[in-house]
């Protein structure tokens, strides 16, 4: 509204007389218009436009090729039949002048995609009668500024920025295009109970009654009100309705320190109002944030003779700062995620404090709070300071720098020799003359940077400002991998997603970003898994789809998430800086669950009308990384092995379970890795990293080497608890698998060996009449086995054998030779001296010559038995005459021996000697 104003203010006072002197004079009057003579400088599509009064254009500085359509009609021209529409110019201008509503496509041209393919869009103009009749005229879209949801006002953020210039734009176009009382209270009620002026929850628009008006408005036709109070009743407010009813900024900013905030506030908010818009800051109170320094976009509107303060606002403090992976400082020197979004914070902070009433280019080079790079001269007093290398610079639209945090020496400078050349001027102003974005440009040391620029308009004097960082990988991390979750995977993960986010932001028309989707999805250049190992990023749209530009490129798509994952994806996306989301797996479908670093930025590249968003993901397996145990000071946990990897691995028979390590700082924390015993163990259902009292013992069918179970292979069986597969004993077989025993071997086959998976049939000759043996027995030399898996032999005929066992016919069955007898199923020799006669005798007879034999030598026996006789009797009658002797010489020397005796002991006993005799017995057997 404020362009508006000025422009036709300015063309009235300088073609209205030109335009009534006719002829030449007044065409002249025209072409200067047509051709921009009042176009606004710095804006686009603000420019004038004359009308006659039945409504034809007779001249246009922003669309020339609606000279001679008529305003009101014409669809095929660009503009909307209204059929009240000239009435209500010729009313508004009959007052001096005034906004007129309507519907138009003459916005379509201003580089904004919201207005873009659309046939006509709610639009307004300002408009002003010369005493020709001529009406002049400016007009804009009454379309709101979109509307940022993921964002809030305790921040002077951007999106902060943004929103608080949508809600005071359209509460004030509203507001200027009213007719009537009743409309305007509509407006009030919109404000304070409905959430048409209203983004989220904290954002919100308030309306005060001017009760002192210090300046003179800009338009001259209205008189000052009258001097109600000096602290400005509340007419709407869409945080706190309850202070509508007559309590004013006294009330509502309180006194402090003997101070009146209100008064103050009061006079700060009329100010900003009379200049046309400004933004004001000021000291403020919530229940929820305290006392704290708040910032707002403030204009004003006189109706009926009342002027109104109109505003909405946000806290001007920047967001905090978004640190790099593992916790640390977030460097400026490298295109991590982080830098980008550090880099935004400041160049809005810096563009807010230079948009309030206080802020100078001269603090925004000095002050650390704005990125001021002299570390020595900041004061101890202060905290919270840019990490190095971030810092805000600014030039004039002329090149001349105004404020550097780097080199404070380079105010004053020439752009050329600061940029490196004029070109990087040029694309830092067109940057900011379309609403902000990146450029990427090398300073005079050579250095690649990626700069945010933004536009700051003070004083009617324009300025770009821009804080960048150095277009670079960070430093890579080789000795990792994606498939472990672990402290280098999670900052390489966010490496690789700031580099893709670098690539995109920096891309400056369609054919180089498409190159970007090329090397991402395809893995070329800095993206070559020779750099970056099994670590891959995926470029998705804001849909979580295939982008467009990917899919007109016949560039392969990224993997295919499901609805569920799309959700939890979309809520680390809402988190500015990037954040990690868990995706979990789908045992039944053996998907493992996943980390996924994820980071929503957006392509603006400055000189083109498409800006979208894009989502960049780079995947992480949630599996905790081993123990290293080689190069890093790691050493395995008992019952495990360092392998040729340099990782532990438990033994065969343990788990690996994992606890996070206290006092680490990251999103993937280092685990600690511990081998439990799990033989014979279930644990597949356990509680991840739970102690093995929540394993089960392993079912039956199956068996539990490492803490899951395997079904048990055919030939072998594993009861319950099995830490491994038995194999079948010999003679037993397990024809399938998953069985918890073996069965035995039916008659009639075998199993020699051990595991086996079937039973071999007895051959012919053999036979198994028993369940479970080992080897068949061959049949005895009486019976023989015709077939296989004989459970028993035949017999054969009655007096016939086989010449060995295992025959296999009948016809195998002979009778005995000769010399042989058949007894017990074997034909057996005779004994010497025997024979058979008939293969049929059953046993032998003895030979002819052999029985004479025989005869012959029991007559010897008996003769020389009676002769034996008879010299027996003989020496027997001697014998008896020798003993008869003997037993008479016996009597007599036993007579002798005791008479000598008794002699001896009568000379003993006269010597008096007191000897004992041992006793008789002695001498007697002596003798």
């Amino acid at each position: 509204p404020g362009h508006a104003i000025r422009l036709v203010t300015r063309a009235r006072e300088a073609v209205c007389p030109e335009l009534g002197a006719g002829g030449v004079r007044r065409q002249q009057a025209l072409d200067s218009i047509t051709a921009g003579r009042f176009a606004a400088v710095g804006t686009t599509g603000f420019g004038v436009f004359a009308v006659l009064p039945n409504g034809t254009i007779v001249a246009d500085a922003v669309r020339p090729d609606l000279v001679g359509q008529r305003f009101d009609g014409h669809l095929n021209a660009g503009m909307v039949a209204q059929a009240t529409l000239l009435d209500y110019i010729d009313w508004v201008t009959r007052w001096g002048g005034g906004f007129v509503p309507h519907y138009s496509t003459r916005v379509s041209k201003a580089p904004v995609d919201v207005y873009i393919g659309q046939a006509s869009l709610p639009a307004t103009a300002y408009f002003e009668r010369c005493p020709s009749g001529d009406r002049l005229g400016v007009a804009f879209g009454r379309e709101a500024v979109p509307a940022v949801t993921r964002c809030n006002a305790n921040s002077n953020a951007f999106c902060a920025i943004q929103n608080t210039n949508r809600l005071t734009g359209l509460a004030l176009v509203d507001m200027l295009n009213v007719h009537t009382s009743e409309q305007l209270s509509r407006i009030w009620y919109g404000i304070s109970y409905t959430g048409e002026y209203k983004v989220g929850s904290s954002f919100y628009v308030f309306a005060l009654h001017m009760s002192w008006w210090g300046y003179p408005g800009p338009d001259k036709h209205y008189n000052p009100g009258p001097l109600l109070d000096t602290t400005s009743t509340c007419l709407a407010h869409g945080a706190s309705p309850h202070v509508i009813d007559g309590r004013n900024l006294s009330f509502l900013a309180g006194v402090v320190d003997g101070i009146n905030r209100g008064e103050w506030l009061n006079s700060m908010l009329n100010s900003a109002a009379w200049s046309g818009g400004a933004w004001r800051d000021y000291e403020w109170f919530t229940a929820a944030l305290g006392d704290h320094h708040k910032v707002s976009l403030v204009a004003g509107f006189v109706w009926n003779g009342t002027a109104t303060t109109v505003g909405s606002g946000t806290v001007h403090k920047p967001d905090p700062l978004a640190f790099g992976p593992l916790c640390e400082d977030c460097p400026a020197d490298s295109s991590l995620t982080c830098s980008a979004v550090n880099a935004m914070r400041l160049a809005s902070h810096a563009q807010m404090e230079f948009l309030t009433p206080a802020g100078r280019w001269e603090r925004i080079s000095d002050d650390p709070w704005f990125g001021f790079m002299h570390t020595e001269h900041i004061p101890s007093s202060y905290t919270g300071t840019w990490p190095d290398g971030f810092y805000t610079f600014a030039f004039d639209y002329n090149g001349t720098c105004v404020a550097d945090g780097l080199e404070r020496s380079n105010v004053g400078k020439n752009s050329s020799g600061i940029l490196g050349g004029s070109t990087t001027h040029g694309r830092f102003i067109v940057a900011a003359d379309n609403g902000g974005g990146w450029v990427q440009y090398s300073r005079s040391d050579g250095v690649v940077r990626l700069a945010h620029i933004v536009k700051a308009t003070k004083a009617r004097q324009t300025y770009y400002l821009g804080v960048s960082f150095t277009k670079a990988w960070a430093t890579w991390e080789k000795d990792c991998r994606s498939e472990w979750s672990e402290p280098c995977s999670d900052k390489n993960a966010q490496v690789l997603v700031g580099a893709a986010n670098a690539d995109v932001i920096s891309a400056v028309d369609e054919p180089s970003l498409q190159q970007v989707f090329f090397n991402v999805s395809f893995r070329q250049g800095a993206y070559h898994p020779n750099s970056t190992g099994d670590f891959a990023a995926h470029i998705y749209s804001s849909t979580w789809g295939c982008a467009d530009i990917a899919i007109a490129a016949g560039i392969t798509c990224p993997p295919k998430l499901t609805q569920d994952e799309i959700l939890t994806l979309q809520s680390a996306a809402e988190q500015e800086g990037g954040a990690w989301a868990l995706l979990l797996g789908i045992a039944g479908k053996n998907e493992a669950s996943r980390n996924v670093y994820v980071f929503r930025t957006k392509w603006e590249p400055p000189n083109l009308v498409t800006r979208q968003e894009f989502m960049i993901l780079a995947f992480v397996s949630k599996a905790p990384a081993p123990t290293r145990c080689i190069g890093s000071g790691g050493n395995c946990p008992s019952n495990s092995t360092c392998t040729s990897g340099g990782r532990c691995i438990c033994d065969t028979g343990f788990l690996t379970n994992f606890s996070a390590q206290q006092g680490s700082c990251g999103d993937l924390l280092p685990a600690k890795m511990l081998c439990i015993d799990v033989r014979g163990l279930d644990c597949t259902d356990r509680a991840e990293n739970l102690d093995v009292s929540s394993c089960l013992s392993c079912r039956q069918g199956y068996f539990c080497a490492a803490g899951a179970p395997f079904l048990c292979p055919a030939g072998q069986f594993c009861p319950a608890g099995s830490s491994s597969p038995k194999p079948c004993p010999a003679g037993h077989f397990g024809d399938s698998t998953g069985q918890s025993e073996c069965s035995a071997c039916p008659s009639g086959r075998h199993a020699p060996d051990a595991a086996a998976v079937m039973c071999s049939p007895c051959t012919p000759g053999t036979f198994a009449d028993r369940r479970g043996q080992l080897a068949c027995q061959f049949c005895s030399r009486d019976a023989f086995a015709p077939g296989h898996g004989e459970e028993k032999c035949q017999r054969c005929p009655d007096n016939t054998l086989t010449t060995d066992g295992g025959a296999i016919s009948q016809a195998e069955c002979n009778q005995c030779e000769e010399g042989h007898f058949f007894k017990n199923a074997s034909c057996r020799k005779c004994p010497v001296g025997r024979t058979t006669f008939t293969p049929s005798d059953t046993e032998c007879t003895l030979l002819p010559e052999v029985l004479s034999i025989i005869i012959v030598a029991i007559v010897f026996v008996f003769l020389s038995l009676a002769f034996a006789y008879r010299l027996h009797r003989f020496y027997k009658r001697r014998l008896a005459l020798v003993e008869a002797k003997a037993e008479a010489a016996m009597k007599a020397a036993e007579t002798a021996v005791q008479e000598t005796v008794r002699c001896g002991l009568a000379t003993i006993q006269d010597f008096g000697h007191p000897m004992v005799l041992m006793g008789a017995n002695a001498f007697s057997s002596l003798t």
